[in-house]
């Protein structure tokens, strides 16, 4: 059985229907590996629900699309209370009896946690568990300086005692919280425990003698494929056979024994919308067989004729959600000026699903048709007027959508890298080839910190200069064919990109290109276009804005909160009744799963 959307407790998650009376509740881990593990989480549900467990796997309050802010006091508590609220929801609205408790990194801690509170926990299994608070706040300060180093960024200047980390917040009281964290004192209900660890310490030890003092079973398993797996999106591998082992684990838990059968209805109707203070959030499933997946954001009651209608594109492997959840974030703040918005997951990305089992590619596969799909899912519910947003890979396909969809009346890109993508290309190698503008390298040489990173070996001057060299010959050769087609009128690949841009002007597409001031974008556009002050020579419709002191991903609170700045003052001044209308294409089949 499918997949269901579902709302509880104020957060947003998903059951997957099984067909026994074992339930399994999923706990995600924190922040970036959250993001990292999700497309692994998934596997993991779906695997699980066809052995024949209900499945549920959610967002912690004030993370994913789940209500709530990262900012909000008590954090710690609330993500406990929200594992014993998932337990009572799997009971209310399946035949579960006894459940398992599964989590990863800090939802393994919190899932021992939450079991001295939940009736009946037939067994937890903890991956990679956080078994120390204050070493884990240490990890995270760590990971945190060196990103911001990695990214050029200015050390973080939180007051208060707060931390940034890679696109989550963390207040001083919820790291204080989290540096008190030990398990010496835990008591755990359940009768046994899987331990699957990369590395085993003293501090592993002492846990395993603490359950087994308190007459658990213990199995502790080596997770080899843990770093693999938490490393980021691009590179994150499924750890499939960690997996297996953990639901061939789960399957010979004594009692409860399940039938593997096809998994009957869900006998309780089950909430999937989330009541805003402002707007409702619905999730929607649209395109063929309702396999595309997106949270539609709107207020309630009529909708205005002249406004637009926003659609968010993920990026890359991640999620709807945007990384630091800046598209939940602006969705909400959206909402508020009556301007309904969808952030969506691309087919095979997030919790869309594809038509085969290939891998997809976030730059290879074709996505302008799930753009339309749901173009036409939000017209047949009256939202008109498309603007797409997408940023780094989800620019590109807003890019190429709006270029095949003449209803698009809008476009926010952010830090596009190609305006062609060459088949044949890896995201890995297309990675490394990639540098910054020589703008960047010429204001860093007055820097001291650039020629330290040169000391230490962390920066390769001659790699650079050779990419360099070999950018400066591209450009040329790319001007030499702009030239050559502007005199014989002969169609060249690079006057292809300049016809594009002329297109949307001409469709009067209000195209805002946004780069952070050191992306390599930059030197992409210079290729193909002439950029005056704020946009582009002879094109009136298209902008060009810089973000200072921005990474490439918009991680950084301080660049995010830039560009939501902009792009609620370009969205929110725009309207579209000056726009000739557009002919509508077909209805797409829209399942809008509400109350």
């Amino acid at each position: 059985m499918p997949m269901i959307p579902i709302t509880f407790s104020g957060c947003f998650g998903w059951l997957h229907p099984g067909a026994g009376t074992t339930g399994v509740v999923l706990c995600g881990a924190f922040g970036h590996e959250n993001m990292n593990a999700h497309r692994g989480w998934k596997y993991l549900a779906d695997h699980l629900s066809r052995q024949g467990f209900h499945v549920v796997r959610f967002d912690y309050p004030g993370t994913g699309d789940s209500l709530g802010l990262d900012t909000d006091p008590d954090r710690l508590a609330a993500w406990r209370d929200s594992i014993s609220a998932a337990t009572v929801f799997l009971r209310s609205a399946t035949d579960t009896d006894s459940v398992i408790l599964i989590g990863l990194r800090l939802g393994a801690t919190l899932a021992l946690l939450a079991s001295q509170d939940i009736e009946r926990v037939k067994a937890i299994a903890c991956l990679a568990p956080v078994l120390s608070g204050r070493s884990y706040i240490r990890e995270l300060r760590l990971l945190t300086n060196a990103w911001r180093e990695a990214n050029h960024l200015p050390a973080e200047a939180r007051t208060g005692g707060d931390l940034d980390v890679v696109g989550k917040h963390l207040t001083n009281e919820t790291l204080r919280t989290l540096s008190a964290l030990k398990l010496q004192e835990l008591e755990v209900a359940a009768k046994a425990v899987l331990l699957m660890q990369e590395f085993e310490g003293p501090l592993s030890t002492d846990l395993v003698n603490l359950l087994s003092n308190q007459g658990c079973t213990v199995l502790n398993e080596d997770f080899p494929e843990s770093s693999d797996y938490l490393q980021n999106s691009l590179s994150s591998r499924i750890p499939e056979k960690s997996f297996r082992m953990l639901i061939d684990w789960c399957a010979a838990l004594p009692s409860d024994q399940i039938p593997v059968v096809d998994a009957k209805p869900v006998p309780q109707p089950v909430e999937s919308v989330l009541r805003l203070s402002n707007a409702i959030e619905t999730p929607l499933r649209f395109g063929p067989n309702g396999k595309l997946f997106g949270i539609l954001c709107a207020q309630t009651g009529r909708i205005p004729s002249t406004l637009p209608t926003v659609i968010m594109l993920n990026t890359g492997f991640g999620r709807h959600t945007g990384d630091g959840r800046v598209f939940v974030t602006m969705a909400r703040e959206l909402a508020s000026s009556g301007i309904a918005s969808l952030r969506m997951d691309l087919a095979g990305f997030g919790d869309s699903d594809t038509a085969s089992d290939a891998r997809v590619e976030p730059y290879l596969n074709d996505t302008n048709n799930d753009v339309v799909a749901a173009i036409d899912a939000l017209e047949g519910l009256g939202h008109v007027h498309p603007v797409l947003i997408g940023i780094c890979s989800g620019a590109y396909a807003a890019f190429h959508a709006a270029l095949a969809e003449p209803r698009v009346r809008g476009l926010l890109l952010v830090n596009l890298q190609k305006f062609i993508w060459k088949a044949g290309s890896s995201l890995e190698v297309e990675n490394t080839r990639l540098r910054r503008p020589l703008t960047f390298y010429v204001r860093s040489i007055a820097q001291p910190a650039a020629w330290r990173r040169i000391v230490r070996g962390n920066v390769k001057p001659l790699a650079i200069v050779k990419v360099l060299s070999s950018r400066l010959f591209l450009g040329l050769i790319r001007r030499v064919f702009l030239r050559f087609e502007s005199i014989t009128g002969t169609a060249t690949r690079s006057g292809q990109i300049k016809r594009w841009l002329q297109l949307l002007n001409s469709r009067e597409v209000d195209l805002s290109l946004l780069y952070s001031e050191a992306d390599p974008g930059i030197s992409e556009l210079a290729c193909y276009a002439q950029r005056t002050q704020t946009g582009i020579r002879n094109l009136p419709n298209v902008r060009v804005v810089m973000l200072a002191a921005a990474d490439h991903a918009l991680l950084d609170h301080t660049a995010r909160n830039q560009f939501m700045d902009i792009a609620r003052q370009i969205i929110t001044t725009e309207r579209v009744d000056s726009h000739a209308a557009c002919p509508a294409r077909s209805r797409g089949e829209v399942m809008a799963d509400s109350v």
